[in-house]
Protein backbone atom coordinates (compact mmCIF):
# COMPACT_ATOMS: atom_id res chain seq x y z
CA UNK A 1 0.00 0.00 0.00
CA UNK A 2 2.64 2.41 0.90
CA UNK A 3 4.72 1.53 -2.16
CA UNK A 4 1.52 2.03 -4.21
CA UNK A 5 1.24 5.94 -3.26
CA UNK A 6 4.96 6.30 -3.39
CA UNK A 7 4.75 5.35 -7.19
CA UNK A 8 1.44 7.83 -7.52
CA UNK A 9 3.75 10.91 -5.78
CA UNK A 10 6.46 9.99 -7.87
CA UNK A 11 4.67 10.01 -11.50
CA UNK A 12 2.37 12.66 -10.46
CA UNK A 13 5.31 15.01 -9.47
CA UNK A 14 7.26 13.84 -12.77
CA UNK A 15 4.26 14.73 -14.91
CA UNK A 16 4.44 18.20 -12.97
CA UNK A 17 7.95 18.73 -14.07
CA UNK A 18 7.11 17.63 -17.36
CA UNK A 19 4.38 20.22 -18.34
CA UNK A 20 6.56 23.22 -16.20
CA UNK A 21 9.50 22.15 -18.85
CA UNK A 22 6.81 22.18 -22.00
CA UNK A 23 5.33 25.23 -20.97
CA UNK A 24 8.65 27.22 -20.61
CA UNK A 25 10.81 25.75 -23.92
CA UNK A 26 9.22 28.26 -25.72
CA UNK A 27 10.68 31.18 -23.89
CA UNK A 28 13.84 29.57 -23.83
CA UNK A 29 13.88 30.91 -27.95
CA UNK A 30 14.23 34.53 -26.50
CA UNK A 31 16.78 34.00 -23.89
CA UNK A 32 20.05 35.54 -24.92
CA UNK A 33 22.93 33.92 -23.96
CA UNK A 34 25.74 36.78 -22.94
CA UNK A 35 29.45 36.12 -23.08
CA UNK A 36 31.10 36.22 -19.46
CA UNK A 37 33.82 38.98 -19.37
CA UNK A 38 37.39 36.51 -18.79
CA UNK A 39 37.70 37.90 -15.45
CA UNK A 40 39.38 34.76 -14.01
CA UNK A 41 43.30 36.71 -15.36
CA UNK A 42 42.22 39.72 -13.51
CA UNK A 43 41.32 37.60 -10.21
CA UNK A 44 44.63 35.74 -10.72
CA UNK A 45 46.63 38.40 -10.78
CA UNK A 46 44.85 40.73 -8.09
CA UNK A 47 45.64 37.23 -5.68
CA UNK A 48 49.23 37.42 -6.99
CA UNK A 49 49.85 40.34 -6.08
CA UNK A 50 48.29 40.76 -2.42
CA UNK A 51 50.24 37.70 -1.87
CA UNK A 52 53.29 39.12 -3.01
CA UNK A 53 52.49 42.22 -0.55
CA UNK A 54 51.50 40.18 2.42
CA UNK A 55 53.97 37.18 1.35
CA UNK A 56 56.84 37.01 4.94
CA UNK A 57 59.23 34.52 5.49
CA UNK A 58 59.52 35.21 9.09
CA UNK A 59 55.71 34.44 9.40
CA UNK A 60 56.19 31.18 8.14
CA UNK A 61 58.93 30.39 9.82
CA UNK A 62 57.41 32.02 13.11
CA UNK A 63 54.20 29.56 12.34
CA UNK A 64 56.38 26.25 11.54
CA UNK A 65 58.43 26.72 14.52
CA UNK A 66 55.28 27.36 16.83
CA UNK A 67 53.93 24.26 15.33
CA UNK A 68 56.97 21.93 16.22
CA UNK A 69 57.19 23.53 19.75
CA UNK A 70 53.45 22.50 20.12
CA UNK A 71 54.24 18.81 19.02
CA UNK A 72 57.26 18.53 20.78
CA UNK A 73 55.41 19.58 24.07
CA UNK A 74 52.71 17.24 23.42
CA UNK A 75 55.47 14.42 22.86
CA UNK A 76 56.73 15.86 25.81
CA UNK A 77 53.85 15.41 27.99
CA UNK A 78 52.93 11.63 27.46
CA UNK A 79 56.58 11.10 27.76
CA UNK A 80 55.98 12.40 31.23
CA UNK A 81 52.26 10.45 31.80
CA UNK A 82 54.57 7.06 31.05
CA UNK A 83 57.20 8.36 33.29
CA UNK A 84 55.21 8.75 36.19
CA UNK A 85 53.58 5.35 35.34
CA UNK A 86 56.52 3.51 35.47
CA UNK A 87 58.09 4.79 38.24
CA UNK A 88 54.60 4.06 40.19
CA UNK A 89 54.56 0.25 39.04
CA UNK A 90 58.60 0.04 40.21
CA UNK A 91 57.69 1.69 43.42
CA UNK A 92 54.93 -0.76 43.87
CA UNK A 93 56.81 -3.96 42.51
CA UNK A 94 59.82 -2.81 45.63
CA UNK A 95 56.75 -2.83 48.36
CA UNK A 96 55.59 -6.00 47.36
CA UNK A 97 59.56 -7.41 47.55
CA UNK A 98 60.03 -6.47 50.75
Amino acid sequence: MENLVLIVILIVSALGMTVIFYKKLPLSDQVQIIPAEPKSKKIVKEMRRKIKDNFSYHDILQKFFSRIKIIVLKIERKIDIILQYLRKKTKEEKERKE
